[in-house]
């Protein structure tokens, strides 16, 4: 299922776009599994994001719900995509069962959600405790990564 979408998203043929496979990801998954995820996307403009960082949302996406469904033992989960300025800002919670820092390691999961992240002048950020769910945000910087910069209007020069 998770392949399939991997391979529209990012094959040649069929464009489904990185909105469209976050939803189609979503749906596959609360109908496969018990929980209960909630997307929200707010001023986003895909078309004008450059093709591996709309990869990368997506990815990163994947990997944290996949996170989600094997560790969490969650019943519910928000993703929120939006921008903020120069940035794109990923929130992706859970209302399961969280983490104990000072115990556990990061996973393989998480490390390639950090090196994604540093691929695009990206931080990531967690917040988590045993039993009160988990936290995860993604800055990823728009500098560098914009298939359509705005002008800000004609530039002059003076004799």
């Amino acid at each position: 299922m998770i392949r399939k979408i991997s391979k529209i998203l990012v094959g040649p043929g069929v464009q489904v776009g990185l909105i469209n496979s976050i939803k189609v990801l979503i749906a596959d998954m609360t109908m496969a599994h018990a929980i209960e995820i909630e997307f929200r996307e707010n001023n986003v403009r895909e078309k004008s994001l450059d093709e591996k960082l709309r990869l990368t949302i997506f990815r990163i996406v994947q990997e944290q719900v996949n996170n989600i469904i094997k560790h969490s033992h969650a019943t519910k989960a928000v993703i929120s995509l939006m921008r903020h300025e120069n940035d794109l800002v990923l929130r992706i919670s859970d209302n399961g069962a969280g983490t104990n820092f000072s115990k556990e390691v990061d996973g393989v999961g998480i490390q390639n959600i950090k090196s994604r992240a540093e691929l695009h002048n990206g931080t990531v950020t967690i917040v988590s405790a045993p039993g009160k769910g988990y936290k995860l945000k993604v800055i990823l910087s728009l500098n560098g990564y914009m298939n359509n910069p705005v002008v800000l209007g004609p530039m002059t020069y003076a004799a």
